[in-house]
């Protein structure tokens, strides 16, 4: 699939969610600062913002929610937002026959990269992994996002869902584009969303998870005069980071249709 197909622009709405009209991009400060290196500009401190709905109950939170899966509440929900050691945004719903309303979750997570080195204002280029999984059932749906938002005119959205709108379910690839040494502002958005809808039929399930890693392109001649910084308390881990990097909540069954356990994350070879 050419990849210009799936750089497009769009609105951060994913659709409804049980119990909620319309999804908004909510974002609420959440995470400490932490420790920047030595020489680099400080950068805004991330944003998240998670929401779990089920059987009309609705839960805003900062970093997680959960709720349901209970014989009192067979819908389940949960969303979560982890920044450190690898950034990555997570949303699952479950809703089985004898539900009533069904269950949607979302996560979203804002944070602001910036290139340092020797000039400024110099457009350095940049890699950045990304990992977008969506699953699900046949009468529910999940949306994961990455969007890349840069002072040199970049803003660029890459999309994967499970319901037949966009080209794929799954995305596992790198991207180039350029950024300018010392911008403060560049920013990386992740959102996973995930809603179950009642049937009669059977159980319900979705998944999605948004997951990336940039780093300076090393073919530039320059590139061991540059690093990348994040915002504090957000990791950027390299390729070589723990697959226990991505949580496997033993709570997470999402029974029915083989989804299974969250899956692990998935790097690229150098």
């Amino acid at each position: 699939m050419n990849l210009s197909r799936r750089l497009a622009f769009f609105t951060l709405s994913g659709g409804p969610l049980p119990g909620l009209r319309c999804f908004c991009l909510g974002l609420a400060l959440a995470v400490a600062p932490g420790a920047m290196p030595a020489g680099a500009s400080p950068l805004s401190s991330p944003s998240t913002s998670v929401f779990c709905s089920v059987e009309g109950n609705s839960f805003f939170q900062a970093t997680d929610c959960e709720f349901g899966g209970s014989p009192a509440i067979p819908s389940s929900a949960l969303a979560s937002v982890t920044l450190a050691p690898v950034p990555h945004v997570l949303a699952t719903a479950t809703t089985p026959a004898t539900g009533s309303l069904g269950a949607g979750a979302s996560a979203t997570a804002l944070y602001f990269f910036e290139v340092t080195g020797p000039t400024e204002g110099e457009l350095v280029p940049i890699l950045m992994d990304i990992y977008l999984l969506t699953e699900s059932s046949f009468e529910a749906n999940a949306i994961a996002r990455i969007i890349i938002n840069t002072t040199s005119g970049i803003f660029q959205g890459i999309e994967a869902c499970s319901n037949g709108t966009c080209d794929e379910t799954t995305i596992s690839e790198t991207i180039p584009f350029r950024v300018r040494a010392g911008s403060t502002r560049d920013s990386i958005t992740l959102f996973a969303q995930a809603q179950a809808f009642v049937t009669r039929f059977g159980t319900e399930t979705a998944l999605a998870v948004a997951d990336p890693y940039i780093y300076v392109d090393p073919t530039f001649p320059n590139a061991h005069l540059y690093n990348v910084v994040v915002s504090p308390g957000v990791g950027n881990a390299p390729a070589t980071s723990s697959p226990s990097s991505v949580p496997e909540p033993t709570t997470l069954w999402l029974v029915g249709t083989g989804l299974g356990l969250i899956r692990c994350r998935r790097r690229w070879p150098s």
